[in-house]
């Protein structure tokens, strides 16, 4: 650019140094930027503490509702099922959004945990109650076959011959067949996995025992005098018995 002085022109030259413009900041301006990653970091862990407190807490109150639900339902897999749905339902309701992912997860595995823990205790129970049911049947029937022999050795209609006729009539029609029936539904307890085949063995065997012993002494009941009586057992030791059955 040229400046008229009216004697000549001068001209100035443009500014033509590399140095970048640099805007001008306030002091203000420049703490706050210094400031900033600190309170970036200050959110982040204010965000980590708030999922931190939130999911001590819902640990802490699930853990203590599904305590309840373990006493409450602990053999009743459908009560358990409809008491941890209605529970994981009312919650997921009303759970924050940023949540409910991680809430519904560990409802999830709670519920199918209870489920599967009161299912197993139900079966265990099913089964040791069965169990118990087949060494009960076993006794029953050792009382059901004394009390029908004693009735019958106590007749005092009958004679001696009539009665031990009448026990091996009754060992035979009903006697054996209430003893080979204890022993099938034993054994399908066996196959079942339910109950070991030693454990079945001890409790026919012993059945077996106890009626052979029992009609013996029933017998022996028979007659009208102990010498006879002695004389059937004796002969019964020697291993013959004279009124066995057909």
């Amino acid at each position: 650019m040229a400046l008229d002085t009216g004697k000549k022109k001068v001209q100035l030259q443009s500014n033509q140094s590399d140095v970048p413009y640099v805007k001008v900041q306030s002091k203000a301006s420049i703490a706050a930027k210094a400031f900033e990653p600190a309170l970036n970091q200050l959110e982040k862990n204010a965000i980590a503490i708030d999922q931190a407190n939130w999911y001590n807490d819902f640990v802490e109150k699930t853990e203590a509702q599904y305590l309840n639900f373990k006493n409450e339902f602990k053999n009743n897999p459908d009560e358990m099922a409809n008491a941890t749905k209605a529970y994981t339902d009312t919650v997921l309701a009303n759970v924050a959004p940023a949540y409910k992912l991680q809430a519904a997860s560990i409802l999830a595995h709670k519920n199918s945990t209870s489920i599967a823990t009161a299912s197993n205790n139900f079966i265990n129970i099913q089964n040791d109650k069965t169990v118990a049911g087949n060494i009960k049947n076993f006794d029953i029937t050792e009382q059901s076959i004394s009390g029908k022999y004693e009735t019958i050795y106590n007749n005092p209609a009958f004679s001696s011959e009539n009665k031990i006729s009448a026990i091996n009539e009754e060992t035979i029609g009903s006697s054996i067949p209430l003893l080979n029936n204890n022993a099938k539904q034993s054994q399908n307890l066996v196959d079942a996995g339910l109950l070991s085949q030693t454990d079945h063995d001890a409790y026919y065997i012993k059945s077996i025992e106890n009626f052979a012993e029992n009609r013996l002494l029933s017998i022996m009941q028979s007659f009208d005098g102990e010498d006879e009586a002695f004389n059937y057992l004796q002969t019964w030791f020697n291993g013959k018995d004279e009124y066995e059955i057909d």
